[in-house]
């Protein structure tokens, strides 16, 4: 089932209590005291102490910059461009399947999962050495989708026809290796902040959720944070390191599919775990 990101950020908000929900602010940097951050600072002036912080900011995280210095990210390789189309689909099965169509002799493929029955969150990927399109005005995200995708299937065009492209996005695909921990003292990083891992395993928002959930079991488990973050990191680091190879290892068939057999290509949003007797 896929739902988006803001009905996903709607119903966490809900569950937080509105009068430590802080919005619109944008992080400095840390304020130390005895070389442990006492306090974050925020770009407008205000300030907010503590006893832990927890960077959740993202893929170019301000918080990771701010405590291991500049990150070495991979070359953009694949862009990809995302969407929201109000395609109507009208069998009830059609619901719950991810369709990802591959062009067989090059990097470019396109897929889309609906979130109702009268709306579908698309991508389209590409090899960023066959075209640069710098351009962000949805006028030229229009007809450049159109022009990649004119040999693809008729229910690409459809879904594209009921897009609204204003609200279409292009995105610079790239990762960075493991981090060899995800805190530094009593600043801890989660989700994308802490490990960033290209798109084609569809596990990033899925890591940041395991990642909350075992970062409070690790913080309810033990009394020293010094403790709960170290075993954070060592029950996520596999997982992580997997799904980082993982999609690797599929950028790799994406960018040059005429090399690989086409069952190559059947990847589960999230790989099956066996379970044990």
């Amino acid at each position: 089932y896929c739902i988006k990101r803001v009905d996903l950020m709607s119903f966490l908000n809900e569950h937080f209590p509105k009068e430590c929900l802080k919005l619109g602010r944008e992080f400095s940097h840390f304020i130390y005291e005895n070389n442990k951050a006492i306090a974050a600072v925020f770009k407008n002036g205000e300030v907010e102490y503590g006893d832990i912080f927890i960077g959740a900011d993202g893929g170019n995280s301000a918080v990771r910059k701010n405590i291991f210095g500049e990150t070495d990210y991979s070359p953009i390789e694949v862009k990809e461009i995302v969407g929201i189309s109000k395609k109507q689909i009208l069998a009830i099965d059609e619901l719950t399947i991810f369709h990802k169509i591959q062009h067989e002799e090059k990097g470019l493929s396109f897929g889309y999962i609906p979130t109702f029955n009268d709306e579908s969150v698309w991508f389209m990927q590409y090899d960023a050495k066959f075209v640069e399109n710098n351009q962000a005005d949805s006028k030229n995200l229009k007809s450049f989708c159109y022009s990649m995708l004119k040999n693809f299937p008729k229910e690409v065009k459809e879904v594209l026809d009921q897009n609204n492209f204003e609200n279409t996005y292009m995105w610079n695909t790239r990762d960075f290796d493991l981090l060899p921990n995800f805190n530094k003292d009593n600043i801890v990083l989660i989700g994308d902040a802490a490990h960033l891992v290209l798109p084609f395993t569809s596990s990033g928002t899925t890591n940041a959720v395991l990642d909350a959930k075992t970062l409070v079991n690790c913080l309810e488990e033990f009394k020293d944070y010094s403790t709960a973050f170290k075993r954070y990191y060592d029950l996520r680091a596999d997982s992580i390191k997997q799904n980082l190879e993982k999609g690797r290892e599929v950028k790799e068939l994406f960018l040059y599919p005429q090399s690989h057999s086409e069952h190559g290509f059947l990847l589960p949003l999230v790989s099956d775990v066996k379970k044990k007797n």
